[in-house]
């Protein structure tokens, strides 16, 4: 009989084994409390117990024993699931970062990959929408191709994973790590090119079943600021009317010089004004501005209020979670099968996701040389998203810019009360009328057509997802050293998508539209593979071969009808009109042949080396394999003899690697029933022209396209200090693309915009650390903190051909950046904005040549002027000009990639009360902020948008300190001023609040009446708060 507790902590460990030495058989486990009670045979004299992550002991057999167990800190040299297999921290020569599965969930978050967010460095998270279960964009180590695509590659159990994110609950993973360098992700092949996310799911235990119960309600709110626009009708109106003022007075001089009274063609029912069914006040146009003080008659009443639009488009979204887990097993067969449920709703009104969650992970030591191993998962996601697509109707885009002017609703006089109300309407539900901007024959002079708050009611936008995922693993030993292992795995996703289109207002008005989507993808992968491994003394050697095949299927099906029957319900026997159907099959494959190489030698050298010849199908026959490959060395320093004494000094370790991976993936902005699958045939259209089959030109294929090739060389240490207290981790990385799959733009003459080929280069380099510290570890309180950051650098090296002359190009624009040897990919290229004039006009830099006569040559794009050989930059004069045609487009010195991204946290822990917190944070970088641009057009026609409340520092005759160009409704002279320019460039630096947590663990002297192991209660909060450099500017989607 004894007790067994951990000899720093003075814990109970639960579960110890105590086996009788000698007698295999004969043992138990420690309980609850770390007691155990236990017949020894005659003559035994010893028990050995034993537990993971402590030093085996042997005491000798007697009663009331007390043993404390000691951490083995041998064993801190944690082990890390890397590609097709693990390797100890110590011995991995690559780069990958481990992620804290604990701190993904602690956020409450739908989706996998959000959760990512500052968690690690060399990961980039940019989330774009609000809606539920929408997977972010990830991106790892920065931009490392141009047209490329740059997802990295989910490996689920050892199998790539082709699902949804979405479908995998965050509590039933193991662990997970992210490999960054090409001695890390180069066994993965092509696929590997972007990073790989590895995910491994939970596993029973040997020993009695273990039930895990969990459950959390929360609540999901808008708390990051939208854009700080004029709110008040009557202030906004007073920028109308000093915008219509300065129109007619200033840009429309009368001949006789008197001024225009204005105030009459604020409303008005023609081209110009805005309708008059939208005064809201008990008082004519005319009457409504004072026109000696431009300010708003204090003695004019409402008819009625417009509805605030955030009201009608957010709320407080409720959030459900509950999952089951059993586990267990005996000493053969262990087996996890759990569970979940979740629900979230959207603050977005009418948007949710939810999610039903199954997994079973068995395995099973069939005999002692064959070990089996089958890991099944089904999820069934649904997502409601109405007002969330690119279309016109998204409310996010409509909130921003729609004038304060507007209701939600129609309004009419009632007869009865005398009052303006809501206008009825019993053919739609609620019974209220919605303002779609479409009444009495003239349309509302912003977003005619559109009401998101009550296309949220009306309109429905639905998927639904069925994934299932099995992975089967089958592991033979023989002749001691030698291991092989086949592994299957297959993911099938059934999704069907229905959008229906009200029948009331908007595009579909009078009809109404259904349309249904249905997709079914499959993706398979078998691998086979022998690896064998020996310890001759102090030399440790391992390697393996393998073979693995790959292939892709994704079947799509739309069909389209109109005019229907019941206004709400989804079925397309809904609709008697059928519009349009179609369906089509898409597909690749992929075969690869690898292997790797390690060795060590007394663990304090370790070397490495990996290759791997890929084909794909994406690429004709005599292009279609790539051989691959790195090698890679680490140097455990702190077991080197000369630092034995350096007692602060636990683990310093030297690594270093180089490798080249291949990329196949390249968007050529082909329509959505076209990826980019074929590209080495030319591919056509198919109609219909009077019954017979019509063929049409659609895009160019190239039959010499090959592989992209990124050569990355990677070298870092890692370090632990002062009783591991502080751990350190720092690497540098230098990344060179070349032969990219690049988007060949081509004369207009040839009849195509572009072709794909391989060309140009790039190089993406940058430093990266992580580091955690135990500033307190006493044994009621504890603080650990942590950091991490990288610091990225992009250049291109190497220019694309110009088709025209076989050469280099000069550079390429690119939207608002522009392409050219020296730079990187998102340098802005636009003209430099220059303030406004002593009148009010916008103004901005210019280049222009002079003749002799004195007449001035404006240069619009300065890098197409210098790329002309005859053309001499001395000769160039820079002036200011209020015309935007003749603005300079020139690189301006900023770009959108940041300086530095990284995120930072602490976990305090007082007597059971634990405190965490996790910040993400970006320094540098601009982004373009187009939706601010379209709040600070001068040249806005009244009732046409919103602005933004910086509006009010626009000069004026009135105003002529004012810093910001004059407004003028419809004003030719400022059509341009929001065009682009660095006018609206904006800092990307940001700080968020990603989540905090309170959490406290129930006594175990109090759960263990209740049979529960351990119990705890918490409070979470996701994204509180945003810092960035404007509110509405969510820097780190943008």
């Amino acid at each position: 009989r004894g007790v067994i507790t951990d000899a720093s902590t003075g814990e109970p460990i639960i579960g110890a084994n105590v086996i009788v030495k000698g007698h295999s058989g004969v043992g138990t486990v420690t309980d609850l409390d770390g007691k155990f009670t236990l017949s020894a045979p005659k003559g035994a004299t010893y028990l050995t117990i034993s537990y993971i992550g402590y030093k085996t002991m042997d005491v000798k057999v007697g009663t009331n024993l007390k043993v404390k167990l000691e951490a083995d800190t041998k064993m801190l040299n944690e082990t890390i699931v890397v590609a097709y297999g693990t390797a100890t921290k110590n011995s991995f020569t690559g780069s990958a970062s481990k992620v804290s599965v604990e701190s993904l969930q602690k956020k409450a978050a739908s989706n996998l990959s959000t959760a990512l967010e500052g968690e690690i460095p060399g990961v980039q998270v940019f989330n774009t929408n609000g809606q539920p279960g929408t997977s972010a964009t990830i991106q790892i180590r920065g931009i490392g191709s141009v047209n490329s695509d740059t997802s990295p590659l989910y490996v689920v159990d050892g199998v790539p994973y082709g699902g949804t994110i979405n479908g995998i609950d965050p509590s039933d993973i193991e662990n997970m790590s992210v490999l960054k360098d090409a001695s890390a992700t180069a066994l993965y092949g092509a696929r590997a090119a972007n990073g790989v996310v590895l995910i491994t799911t939970r596993k029973g235990k040997s020993g009695k079943p273990v039930i895990e119960a969990s459950g959390s309600v929360g609540l999901n709110m808008r708390l990051i600021p939208l854009y700080d626009v004029i709110k008040s009708p009557e202030q906004y109106l007073e920028v109308a009317y000093q915008s219509l003022y300065n129109l007619h007075n200033t840009f429309k001089k009368k001949a006789d010089g008197s001024n225009v009274a204005v105030g009459g063609l604020l409303f008005a029912n023609k081209a110009g004004s805005i309708p008059t069914r939208y005064n809201l006040w008990n008082a004519a146009s005319a009457e409504l501005i004072d026109p000696k003080t431009g300010k708003f008659n204090p003695n004019i009443s409402r008819k009625y209020t417009p509805e605030n639009w955030e009201d009608a488009i957010f709320r407080t979204g409720k959030r459900y979670e509950g999952n089951v887990k059993v586990s267990g097993g005996s000493e053969n067969t262990t087996y996890f099968l759990s569970g979940g449920y979740q629900k979230t709703e959207g603050y977005y009104i009418g948007s949710d996701f939810s999610r039903a969650n199954l997994r079973s992970n068995v395995s099973s030591n069939i005999t002692k040389n064959l070990k089996a191993g089958l890991n099944l998962s089904y999820s069934y996601t649904q997502t409601n998203s109405p007002g969330q697509s690119s279309s016109a109707s998204n409310g996010f885009e409509f909130l921003s810019a729609v004038p304060s002017i507007y209701p939600v609703y129609e309004y009419a006089l009632n007869e009865q009360t005398k009052r303006y109300e809501p206008k009825a309407d019993s053919k739609i539900p609620g019974g209220i009328s919605y303002d779609f901007g479409q009444a009495d024959g003239s349309s509302r002079p912003y977003s005619g057509g559109i009401n998101p708050a009550g296309t949220t009611k009306l309109d429905r936008l639905l998927r639904q997802d069925n994934n299932l995922s099995a992975v089967l693993n089958l592991e033979y030993r023989f002749l001691n050293d030698f291991k092989a292992t086949i592994t299957y795995g297959k993911q099938y996703l059934g999704r069907v998508s229905n959008q229906l289109q009200n029948p009331y207002y908007g595009d579909a008005k009078g009809i109404g539209r259904i349309t249904r989507t249905n997709q079914t993808y499959t993706d398979e992968t078998f691998t086979q593979l022998l690896s064998w491994g020996h310890q001759y003394g102090k030399h440790n050697v391992d390697a393996f071969v393998a073979h693995e095949s790959t292939e892709n299927n994704n079947s799509v099906s739309t069909v389209r009808r109109s005019q229907l029957i019941q206004p709400d319900v989804l079925e397309l026997s809904n609709a008697i009109i059928n519009d349009s159907s179609d369906s089509y099959t898409l597909g690749y494959a992929m075969e690869s042949y690898f292997g790797q190489a390690r060795y060590d030698y007394d663990g304090k050298y370790f070397l490495n080396a990996s290759i791997r010849r890929d084909g794909s199908s994406r690429f004709s026959k005599n292009n279609r394999w790539g051989t691959f490959g790195s090698v890679g060395a680490a140097w455990l320093i702190s077991k080197e003899k000369f630092l034995q004494d350096a007692k602060w000094l636990n683990t310093l370790k030297l690594k270093a690697s180089y490798g080249v991976l291949g990329n196949q993936e390249i968007d050529l902005q082909y329509d959505s029933d076209i990826p980019s699958y074929y590209v080495y045939y030319d591919l056509y259209s198919v109609s219909n022209l009077n019954d017979k089959p019509s063929f049409s030109f659609y895009a160019k294929g190239n039959p010499d396209l090959t592989w992209e090739k990124s050569a990355t060389f990677n070298v870092g240490f890692e370090a632990e200090l002062f009783n591991r207290k502080l751990s350190v981790n720092a690497e540098y990385f230098h990344k060179r693309t070349t032969d990219m799959l690049f988007r060949q733009q081509t004369a207009p003459s040839v009849g195509y915009a572009y072709y794909p080929s391989n060309d140009a280069a790039i190089v993406n380099r940058g430093l990266e650390f992580d580091l955690s510290y135990k500033a307190l570890d006493l044994s009621k309180v504890k603080l650990n903190l942590r950091a991490n950051a990288g610091l990225y650098r992009n250049e291109i090296t190497q220019m694309a051909l110009d088709p025209t002359t076989g050469k280099p190009k000069h550079y390429e624009e690119q939207g608002a950046f522009a392409y050219k040897k020296g730079h990187s990919v998102q340098d802005y290229y636009m003209p430099i904005y220059a303030g406004i004039t002593s009148t009010g006009l916008p103004q901005w830099e210019y280049y222009y040549t002079e003749d002799a006569s004195g007449k001035k040559t404006a240069i619009q794009d300065l890098e197409n002027w210098l790329q002309v050989s005859s053309n001499n930059s001395r000769s160039l004069k820079q002036g200011i000009t209020t015309s935007y045609n003749d603005a300079t487009k020139q690189f301006v010195g900023k770009s959108a990639i940041p300086d530095l991204v990284g995120g930072f946290g602490f976990d305090l822990t007082v007597h059971g009360v634990t405190l965490s917190s996790a910040f993400s944070f970006g320094l540098g970088g601009y982004g373009y902020d187009g939706a601010y641009a379209t709040l600070m057009d001068p040249s806005s026609a009244i009732g046409s948008s919103n602005w933004h409340k910086d509006i009010l520092d626009s000069w004026s005759p009135t105003n002529t300190n004012g810093s910001l160009p004059i407004l003028g409704s419809n004003a030719s002279e400022l059509s341009q001023a929001t065009s682009r320019s660095t006018r609206f460039l904006t800092s990307r630096s940001y700080l968020n609040l990603s989540n905090v947590r309170i959490s406290y663990d129930l006594p175990k002297s109090l759960v263990k009446h209740v049979g529960l192991e351990r119990a705890s209660v918490y409070v979470s909060g996701d994204n509180l708060f945003l810092i960035s450099a404007r509110k509405g500017f969510v820097s780190m989607s943008s």
